[in-house]
């Protein structure tokens, strides 16, 4: 039958006598067994005498014993940092070269009859404004890492939004965290030629920028790029931290000492005076400018904005703070585990215990940032007004003692917010040219990546223009419409709940808002942008007042228009900036 001819068992029934049948039958047999491979089962093998084996781990798959909690654990709660230490670190990535950027975006919002104090004051307002929901996506990239087990932000993305778009982010954290390296690169080198300038006694133009670049390179940025674990940094951000609010706190000084005034002590001295737009009303070069067109132009609006969002930006490493913070799991039991259920429940009170602690640092971290960077847009912008340069510190002068202390506190913070972009930039590197992970670690995959940055850093790129990039193209994707789908895409493809946690049914009923993400999940997954097979365990984001759908929408609605107007108002800006160097 298999063989499509006669099988044998056949012509022997035919031509045997009746008392030879069960001989026929006997063949019929062996030649079934043949003809499918058929074996005999073999015998059960005998029970050892030894104890069964343990069970599996079901992170690593290998065995663990059932005496002790396996060492991953044990290695997370020896090295794991406190919610204190995860917040200075956090501070130290968001606060660096973004920050220093901000009064210069402050003197583009003078248009139309905006005095510079109401400049300020908008800017300030925006700077606050922007925290809340750059704050929200950083806690969705870590919640979707907890949910897909993830380690990177490219993994989440894919394990979320399938493997199709996977190269989104990729890229995008490829393009930022390069552009962002660059400009800590850029910063550093001109902090260190004003530090030198000021300790020799001599004009800024008479030292060499890049030769001090690179030496500070080989000197210090390598080795900080050669550590193993970003704890270490964990004093050194402290002290990074210190040093940006020492840096504001003597800035003010300068402020309202009035030292850069035109009677000022150190007016004459300065490459750059200050200069104001007066409101109406007052003597200005805009006296009596109409009260109806007093409003600060779209363009510079969307510009600043991209300024902001680029300060912001730490969602990349999102997933290094929550492996390395601490999370309070209570008490741990004394005995052995005695089932993978039991396994399973302490390894998930972990993730959601690490998961907490990584919002209070989170919120703690993004409400300081906030705080530094409208404290220095309002000094930078106030001191020096339409004159404010693309990094501030180059308007003091170099004879500033205090500015010059300003200036080392400030390149302490930037040094070491150096490896915490680096880092995500090298990851995302051996990521895209498809190498191991481990590559990423190695000295020479080090040594390149700084070397690359600082090519680029010695061709005198602008530092707004870096940032302006990075906002307006990148920051919408990768700060709020990219986390925002992923936790949308998440929770469609779980599943809705009957009723939310404290909520009512009739929250879930079709028709209802609260359904829209099913349906966005589901057309996602009907072309292949979603990845319905992963294990998803409940969303924990979308159940808090900060993380409801409407929220996720709101969010992912913002980083659209960011991403589309802010890449436009960056080029327009770009545009004006270079009819304006042409005509000059």
């Amino acid at each position: 039958l298999v063989a499509g001819c006669a099988p044998p068992w056949r012509t022997a029934c035919a031509k045997t006598s009746p008392g030879a049948r069960p001989r026929a039958l006997r063949a019929r047999a062996s030649w079934a067994r043949s003809a499918l491979r058929l074996t005999e089962p073999s015998a059960p093998p005998a029970a050892p005498d030894a104890a069964p084996f343990p069970p599996l781990d079901p992170i690593s798959g290998e065995q663990v014993a059932l005496v002790q909690p396996p060492p991953l654990f044990t290695a997370l709660d020896e090295e794991g940092l406190s919610i204190s230490q995860s917040t200075v670190n956090l501070v130290k990535n968001i606060v660096g070269t973004g920050m220093l950027c901000l009064p210069s975006g402050a003197a583009r919002l003078v248009a139309n009859g905006v005095s510079s104090e109401e400049a300020a004051a908008l800017a300030v307002a925006v700077i606050a404004l922007c925290a809340v929901p750059a704050a929200i996506g950083f806690e969705l990239v870590a919640d979707a890492c907890v949910r897909t087990g993830a380690k990177t932000y490219a993994d989440a993305w894919r394990c979320t939004l399938g493997r199709r778009t996977a190269w989104v982010p990729t890229v995008g954290s490829l393009a930022l965290t390069f552009v962002n390296a660059v400009s800590c690169s850029v910063a550093l080198g001109d902090i260190a030629t004003d530090v030198v300038a000021g300790v020799l006694q001599v004009p800024y133009d008479q030292v060499p920028h890049d030769a001090v670049l690179l030496a500070l390179t080989g000197s210090l940025l390598v080795p900080l790029a050669l550590l193993p674990s970003l704890s270490p940094l964990a004093a050194a951000s402290l002290v990074g931290v210190l040093g940006t609010v020492a840096a504001i706190a003597l800035l003010a000084v300068r402020f309202f000492d009035a030292s850069y005034t035109p009677d000022g002590a150190f007016f004459a001295t300065a490459k750059w005076t200050p200069d104001f737009v007066l409101g109406p009303g007052l003597e200005g070069p805009r006296l009596g400018t109409p009260a109806e067109l007093r409003e600060p132009s779209r363009t510079a609006v969307t510009f600043f904005l991209t300024l902001v969002a680029n300060a912001y930006l730490a969602h990349y490493n999102a997933p290094a703070f929550l492996e390395e913070i601490e999370g309070d799991v209570g008490s741990r039991p004394s005995g052995p585990f005695t089932s993978l259920q039991a396994l399973a429940e302490f390894e998930r009170a972990r993730d959601e215990a690490k998961l907490a602690a990584f919002k209070q640092a989170t919120r703690y971290g993004f409400a300081a940032s906030a705080a530094c960077f409208a404290a220095v847009t309002a000094i930078g912008y106030l001191t020096f007004g339409q004159s404010a340069q693309a990094m501030v510190l180059n308007n003091y002068a170099s004879e500033d003692l205090l500015a010059w202390a300003a200036r080392v506190g400030i390149g302490l913070s930037v040094l070491f917010e150096f490896p915490l972009i680096e880092r995500p930039f090298r990851v995302a590197a051996v990521e895209a040219l498809g190498l191991p992970d481990a590559r990423a670690f190695t000295p020479v995959a080090s040594a390149a990546s700084v070397g690359a940055i600082t090519l680029v850093a010695v061709s005198g790129v602008p530092l707004d223009t870096l940032a302006a990039i990075c906002g307006g193209a990148g920051a919408g994707i990768v700060m709020f419409a990219g986390p925002a789908l992923m936790a949308l895409s998440a929770t469609g493809a779980q599943g809705m709940p009957s009723a939310a946690p404290g909520g009512s049914p009739a929250a879930t009923k079709p028709g209802t808002l609260m359904t829209l993400p099913m349906w966005a999940s589901g057309l996602a997954a009907r072309f292949g942008w979603a990845a319905p097979s992963v294990r998803l365990v409940p969303c924990t984001v979308g159940q808090g007042p900060l993380g409801q759908r409407p929220v996720l929408w709101a969010l992912l609605a913002a980083g659209v228009l960011l991403s589309v107007f802010g890449t436009e108002s960056v080029l327009e800006e770009l545009a004006a900036d270079a009819a304006a160097a042409a005509a000059g």
